[in-house]
């Protein structure tokens, strides 16, 4: 069952706490955190798994502001219960209110469906589809990028770069290029003059999450990544800094809670890296992404450790 509702905005604070009922009751079902302004409302999502095909359920969402002022949405009309069709992994990735999802099942085309809404992506004609992808998430089907400029990934109209967000894949190379896996830039196609928000193996292996604010501002993890296996991977920004998780475990911080103001795309698969420290042999990555998600929110531990688990069994 997929609820979606608009944030709002306030004349006083910036972040909002949402919290979903089911039902009338008085304990929330999820709740969730976002910077919103008058001028860009995120919507949010949230995906209520585990209910009785058939049955029929009511939602009301209460708005928190950082000072406890609070108000709470009338109910929605009775909506039926339905079984998620996106799988152990695909539930429990729509269930923290992902935009866009990206499952990467497709056979063929030139658009990445949007499982969650409808944002849909723009395959390069680099892109290898219905490759075999990471072993627990279902169905087993994935991208392949070819380490060029072509080989990319992207949403389809430039939008202004989050502040606060999440950003979740799982990959696998055996090369030793590297190249940026994921990233914010201005440019659509080629390589981008401003350019932010991004994860890159170096030349040594190691994933390196990056902003800029006043010069690069970087996790790098320890452990090395080229083995050709599968490793999920989760980055975050938001008010209490950056954090990067691999395999469901966290491996850095940097306290940094800001990025560059800019209006561009998310790309996967390549961008411009110059400036960046660590810069890998390539600019491109080559090799295999697998349900790729975006988040308006910075994802917890816990959350983290749960979609790891769900796609790891």
């Amino acid at each position: 069952m997929g609820v979606n509702w608009q944030a709002t905005w306030d004349r006083d604070n910036a972040n909002l706490t949402y919290s979903l009922y089911r039902d009338g009751g008085s304990t929330p079902i999820y709740t969730v955190s976002a910077n919103s302004n008058f001028w860009t409302l995120p919507v949010l999502r949230y995906v209520d798994n585990g209910l009785a095909a058939g049955s029929s359920h009511t939602y009301t969402v209460k708005v928190t502001d950082p000072f406890g002022n609070s108000r709470t949405s009338p109910a929605s009309a009775a909506v039926a219960g339905s079984v998620s069709p996106l799988g152990r992994y695909g539930g429990a990735v729509a269930a923290s209110g992902p935009s866009p999802y990206w499952q990467l099942n497709e056979k063929s085309g030139t658009t990445a469906a949007d499982a969650t809404g409808s944002k849909t992506g723009r395959f390069g004609s680099g892109i290898q589809l219905n490759q075999s992808g990471a072993p627990g998430v279902l169905p087993n089907a994935a991208i392949r990028t070819n380490g060029t400029s072509n080989g990319i990934l992207t949403t389809p109209s430039a939008a202004a770069a989050p502040t606060t967000y999440s950003i979740e894949f799982w990959f696998g190379t055996a090369y030793p290029t590297g190249g940026k896996l994921v990233g914010f830039g201005n440019a659509a196609t080629g390589n981008s003059t401003n350019y932010d928000r991004q994860i890159y193996i170096n030349n040594a292996g190691k994933l390196v999450f990056g902003v800029w604010n006043n010069g690069p501002q970087t996790i790098t993890s320890p452990g090395s990544y080229q083995s050709g296996g599968w490793h999920h991977v989760v980055a975050t920004q938001g008010a209490t800094g950056m954090a990067l998780y691999v395999d469901g475990a966290l491996v850095g911080t940097n306290p940094t809670t800001t990025a560059q103001a800019i209006t561009g795309y998310w790309r996967l698969g390549g961008d411009n890296l110059a400036y960046w420290p660590g810069v890998p042999a390539s600019n491109w990555f080559h090799g295999g992404i697998d349900d790729v998600a975006f988040y308006p929110t910075a994802l917890t531990a816990l959350q983290v450790g749960t979609h790891y688990s769900a796609g790891n069994n």
